[in-house]
């Protein structure tokens, strides 16, 4: 089944948060200055073994969405990863983002407790160009538990949602913090 209107006004958004060099398309550097920013915010040198890792976790993310949504001279479009989104949506498998909520998750967790606290969580949307105020905006209502945490589930939770929902005012479509984003 096709994306709706919504839908893919949801994962051009993604897109538009992915493409850190706002060059309009994804490439390898896009996820590599993701995981140095990421890597910064958290006070880990990207030189060290841990950051090394961290930025080959990216890397093969990368790998595998280029490989997936088809790049082509390494570069993914939008068209190419809508596509693949519409891909993923209609299999219906989300597994592999298991993974990749896990590793997210994981450079943001500066206090090592498997979860995000607010100041964590802010800190770790803001290396994607998203204000700590708008973060911290939403944190409360994605916070399904209210545990004053967002743990794997629930973060997995609001991007399945984010992808798959078709309601305007679901606060999973704003769980990367624009809470001023319309996608009315």
């Amino acid at each position: 089944m096709p994306l709706s209107d919504f839908q893919k006004r949801k994962v051009e958004h993604l897109f538009n948060v992915e493409d850190i060099n706002k060059n309009g398309v994804l490439q390898e550097d896009d996820y590599i200055l993701i995981a140095k920013k990421q890597l910064a915010k958290s006070g880990i040198s990207d030189e060290s073994e841990q950051g090394q890792k961290y930025i080959q976790v990216y890397k093969d993310e990368w790998l595998r969405l280029s490989t997936e949504a088809k790049a082509e001279e390494g570069m993914v479009t939008l068209d190419k990863y809508t596509n693949y989104f519409e891909n993923i949506i209609e299999k219906n498998d989300f597994s592999f983002f298991k993974n990749v909520v896990h590793t997210y998750i994981a450079s943001g967790d500066t206090d090592g407790d498997g979860k995000l606290s607010l100041e964590e969580y802010a800190a770790l949307l803001s290396a994607v160009g998203i204000s700590e105020d708008q973060a911290k905006a939403n944190f409360d209502q994605l916070d399904l538990n209210k545990d004053g945490y967002l743990d794997e589930s629930e973060f997995l939770h609001h991007l399945q949602q984010f992808l798959t929902s078709d309601d305007p005012a679901s606060v999973s479509n704003h769980f990367l913090g624009h809470q001023s984003l319309s996608f009315n």
